[in-house]
């Protein structure tokens, strides 16, 4: 009698899914778990569906037949030139020429792997249609198009007929997924009054931490050392709201100091601002030293679905500042470990700096209950074991009910932990 299911899957990304690059290496992660609780994990890269040169062609179409027009003056040149070399270069990957092609990709791929099990890191190689080859698709995700497009500047950059079609075309793709995992609550909600999946069909999972190690030695909250991390995005992850921010605190409090690490081309808006430092880049040790060190990690993201980072601050005792939107509330508490900004405005961050400054003992215990829920509530471990519970339970269920019939005997299925 054999009553161990053989765990076996195929994760789907556009991007290596064992690369750091790809979302932040969360992908990585989750196979690293998935590998280390015994289960076969083929990594598939969809995004080797589209060659240069068709991507290109998809950039350039898809913007001059899909995106709000750009007349060709001096200023809408330069407009272009930063759309194409930003990171909204992958929008084309929305449309449904790019997601068939995915998917096209991905159902060859399965096929010559005999995959019964996909887990997406991404809908957008999911089918537009409902499948019913009876290959099962599990879908993680830190957003929908919904909840994307709600901070984003959406309506400037694409036209009424593609924001229908990208909304059509996410709608599509989820009737084929057997069940979604969710990062955070708040995608579970918009999955469910938004999009009408039925609850059972979903499982908040989280995250894990990033690369970096916790802190345990002991921090002075009394520093005044506020720290920004942004590696991209400057702008939609708070940078220059938050610069604007730190001026107005520091004429209260003038030893407060902030230091920022993000994107080169924004250094000129930390010249002549006092106890402001600016990095381009910085190595990992370095950076690890900055969490270590840091009272408070401030990062007002007007639009940022769950964000790493948050909690690589809150696994080294920082404390984190954020917008009352998206996963802030979650990893907060509501505000209980962290600070909650409802208004995205310099005057009102600002505010919210001096009130987490004016109680070097509250942010202290902060510091350390932050930690304590992040190391309890987002690990690997945890996701990859709600991932394997969901995907598995079913099966294990029809072997142990298989081995009865067959061993005429009681057969036990062992309790499965998730934790």
């Amino acid at each position: 009698m054999k009553d161990i299911v053989e765990k076996r899957l195929m994760v789907a990304g556009i991007g290596d899914p064992r690369s750091y690059a790809t979302w932040a290496g969360t992908p990585l992660q989750v196979i690293e778990a998935l590998e280390v609780k015994g289960c076969h994990v083929d990594a598939i890269d969809c995004s080797d569906a589209l060659d240069k040169a068709t991507k290109l062609r998809l950039m350039i179409g898809y913007q001059g037949s899909r995106w709000q027009a750009f007349a060709p003056t001096p200023g809408n040149i330069k407009r272009q030139t930063a759309w194409l070399n930003s990171e909204a270069r992958s929008d084309y990957s929305r449309s449904r020429r790019a997601r068939a092609a995915y998917a096209a990709y991905l159902q060859q791929r399965r096929r010559q792997a005999k995959a019964a099990k996909v887990l997406y890191m991404t809908s957008l190689a999911l089918p537009l249609a409902k499948d019913d080859s009876g290959t099962q698709h599990f879908l993680m995700c830190d957003s929908t198009w919904h909840t994307l497009s709600a901070f984003s500047n959406v309506d400037n950059r694409f036209t009424s007929a593609t924001l229908r079609d990208f909304e059509d075309a996410e709608r599509a793709s989820f009737q084929s997924v057997e069940h979604f995992f969710p990062t955070a609550e708040y995608v579970r909600d918009d999955l469910i009054n938004h999009y009408g999946i039925a609850p059972h069909r979903i499982t908040v999972v989280g995250t894990g931490r990033g690369k970096l190690a916790t802190f345990e030695g002991n921090k002075d909250y009394a520093s005044g050392h506020i720290l920004f991390v942004a590696k991209a995005r400057f702008a939609e992850k708070g940078g220059a709201l938050l610069i604007e921010a730190f001026k107005r605190a520091q004429q209260a409090m003038p030893h407060l100091k902030l230091t920022v690490v993000g994107q080169e081309s924004y250094r000129e808006m930390a010249v002549n601002v006092p106890n402001l430092t600016f990095h381009g880049y910085v190595e990992w040790d370095e950076l690890q030293s900055l969490f270590n060190s840091a009272a408070l990690f401030a990062m007002p993201a007007t639009a940022e679905p769950w964000g790493l980072v948050y909690l690589e601050a809150m696994g080294c005792k920082t404390p984190i500042l954020g917008l009352n939107r998206h996963a802030i509330p979650e990893f907060t508490d509501n505000g209980r470990v962290g600070f909650v900004v409802d208004r995205a405005d310099a005057k009102s961050i600002a505010q919210i700096i001096l009130n987490a400054f004016s109680d070097v003992e509250r942010l202290r215990v902060m510091g350390r209950e932050s930690q304590q829920r992040c190391l309890q509530k987002y690990t690997w471990e945890i996701v990859a074991s709600h991932i394997l519970h969901t995907m598995f339970h079913d099966d294990e269920n029809k072997r142990a009910a298989n081995d009865t019939d067959t061993d005429n005997h009681t057969y036990t299925r062992p309790t499965q932990e998730l934790m």
